[in-house]
């Protein structure tokens, strides 16, 4: 019986895979499905539960922890569920803006010395 509120999206997107409890490690990962409580990921290593973490996919920042961590021995692979507490998404766009923030700023800098 399907518990979940919310439909899952289905994708196939590399990620990056940072856990941020106490080992910290970056992994490589690809990003499986997700929604907007959260996300399922593939990795080649097994991830702590309750670990928190943060994961960069395709122009999406999503910072959470992982509710469950099951090995496939079929490939050699983890299924990762990650329960989403914040996502940030545009990262190119707000890039862009801090760039232009920080120009304007320093030209403003330069002004004032004049």
């Amino acid at each position: 019986m399907e518990r979940r509120t919310e439909r899952r999206t289905a994708t196939n997107q590399p990620a990056l895979l940072k856990v941020l409890g106490k080992s910290p490690q970056m992994m490589k990962a690809t990003l499986e499905d997700f929604s907007s409580r959260g996300v399922r990921l593939v990795t080649s290593a097994s991830v702590p539960v309750n670990e928190p973490v943060e994961i960069v996919s395709d122009n999406v920042l999503i910072l959470g922890d992982v509710c469950r961590c099951s090995h496939v021995p079929e490939d050699s692979s983890y299924h990762v569920a990650v329960k989403v507490a914040h996502r940030l998404s545009l990262l190119t766009e707000l890039n862009a803006l801090n760039r232009s923030l920080a120009k304007s700023r320093q030209e403003e800098l330069v002004d004032t010395r004049r």
